[in-house]
């Protein structure tokens, strides 16, 4: 059997389910129900209702919905039993549109089959310590569109002897979401938002209203999805508690769950690095690059992003940072680190 059947004139009528044809020979050729007919400079596909009789008509499951006329056309006979997938052929007229149908017919299964509508993610940042109003930490510069879902944030340790709130900022901008922790409770999320920010936004937390004593070591979960083509992933999300070392080492035995390409890095130090600026190198398996990769943090600089040599990684691959310097005089105190990377082949 042919993969396309295309000899003839088919009349297609609007509304109606029957599509009559002259000089065809698709019985012939064996065309039977679950195939598919095309009108030839139109997009959709219609499935053949009926196993057909003759070379003079067939009945589609669903109504014609273009406008009536005679014209070519196309019946495929090459389809997946399970999904109705049309299996592109050489000699098939407008591939395009094929291939459109193709990517939405896996779109509805997937969705039909419960996969989420959106690809959201979650990113950690982290405070230790017990929370001062006023304060801001978790700062992450974007390097792709998003939409943020929720924010939510709680303690592993004791829960709260009073209320905390938490809120965020965009670009300083303060989001009026305030978060609240309740008295003995150890998290809370936000309701759903829509907040989004734009590649080159940065985002930090805020703690709102403090009542001592209000515990210690917090985390917050950002639940975002993206919104550009371009997925950024904030992976490697690290917390080196304590004094800055020349020779330490973060984030042993790290490997990216997907092969990818690290381009930059955001930080937060709790006390920020004085005297001398804090130079830190990444390593793969265990050693260094051969054209080392360095992330030069600017003396006095608390938080912020750099961009650095993008370097690729196998899932295999183990990433660590090294701290090949510290501050002269503070050496920088409980440095978090998130790497930024992109799938990719």
């Amino acid at each position: 059997m042919a993969d396309i059947i295309n000899t003839g004139t088919a009349t297609f009528t609007n509304g109606s389910t029957t599509v009559s044809f002259t000089g065809a020979d698709f019985f012939s050729k064996g065309a039977i129900s679950g195939h598919k007919i095309k009108r030839d400079g139109e997009p959709n596909k219609y499935t053949i209702a009926q196993n057909p009789t003759d070379n003079t008509s067939l009945i589609i499951q669903e109504p014609y919905a273009g406008v009536t006329g005679a014209d070519s056309f196309q019946i495929y006979t090459d389809i997946d039993g399970q999904y109705g997938l049309v299996f592109p052929s050489a000699d098939m007229r407008d591939l395009y549109d094929t291939l459109r149908y193709d990517f939405q017919k896996i779109i509805d299964e997937l969705a039909f089959a419960g996969a989420p509508s959106t690809k959201q993610r979650i990113t950690q940042r982290f405070y230790f310590g017990e929370p001062v109003a006023g304060t801001k930490f978790g700062y992450l510069k974007w390097s792709c569109a998003a939409q943020i879902d929720y924010i939510g944030f709680g303690t592993d340790g004791g829960a709260p002897d009073n209320a905390l709130t938490l809120d965020f900022e965009i670009n300083a901008v303060n989001q009026n979401v305030n978060v609240v922790l309740s008295t003995g409770s150890k998290y809370n999320i936000s309701s759903a938002l829509t907040k989004t920010v734009a590649s080159g936004d940065y985002t930090e937390y805020e703690w709102i209203t403090v009542n001592l004593p209000a515990g210690s070591n917090y985390f917050v979960d950002i639940t975002w999805h993206p919104i550009s083509p371009q997925e950024i992933r904030y992976d490697f999300v690290r917390f080196s508690y304590g004094d800055l070392y020349n020779g330490q080492v973060i984030g042993t035995g790290w490997t990216p769950p997907v092969k990818s390409k690290f381009f930059g890095l955001s930080y937060n130090f709790i006390d920020k690095p004085e005297g001398s600026s804090v130079i830190i190198e990444l390593y793969k398996n265990g050693i260094a690059i051969s054209t080392p990769v360095t992330i030069t943090i600017p003396d006095g600089s608390k938080n912020g992003y750099l961009a650095f040599t993008q370097t690729n990684f196998l899932v295999t691959d183990v990433l660590t940072l090294i701290v090949n310097q510290k501050g002269s005089i503070v050496p920088g105190n409980s440095l978090e680190t998130t790497l930024h990377s992109y799938r990719i082949e």
